[in-house]
């Protein structure tokens, strides 16, 4: 659902964007979503491993997980708006850093600091955060200097 506005966002479609017919019943199930994560996070992560004490550890994580979720959103709807630009060398190359942002980051927090998958998600945080800044001044930035 939160990629679908992206291009109609690029190519300077408003109308298409608004009346998007994914985007109202979709910001209810993400609302839904977040408050059985919020409120069931063990027996939501039971569904994905089967050790139990690794279902509690990582339910104390689902904070941190929430954090990710905003800009990892603006990072998309950016990245997904500058490919309906048809500007995807800057895509190429956002991703190529963030890959080798997130290999170097996620090596020192998990090896070097040893905190385990916190450290990986605050890795995988610190990349779409800085990814989906960029994206989106590099998006505005583009869009004001692209003709109406």
């Amino acid at each position: 659902a939160v990629q679908l506005p992206g291009p109609a966002i690029g190519i300077q479609d408003d109308y298409r964007f608004r009346l998007h017919p994914v985007f109202p019943p979709g910001l209810a199930r993400l609302r839904l979503t977040g408050a059985i994560f919020l409120l069931f996070p063990v027996s939501l992560m039971s569904i994905f491993v089967k050790e139990a004490d690794l279902q509690v550890k990582l339910a104390a994580l689902a904070p941190l997980l929430a954090v990710i979720i905003f800009p990892k959103a603006i990072n998309i709807v950016g990245g997904n708006s500058i490919r309906g630009m048809g500007k995807t060398t800057w895509l190429m190359v956002t991703q190529l850093l963030g890959t080798m942002i997130i290999a170097a980051l996620g090596a020192a927090f998990l090896f070097g600091l040893k905190w385990g998958l916190t450290g990986i998600m605050i890795a995988v945080l610190i990349d779409e955060l800085w990814r989906g800044s960029a994206n989106l001044m590099y998006f505005y930035r583009s869009r004001a200097e692209t003709p109406a």
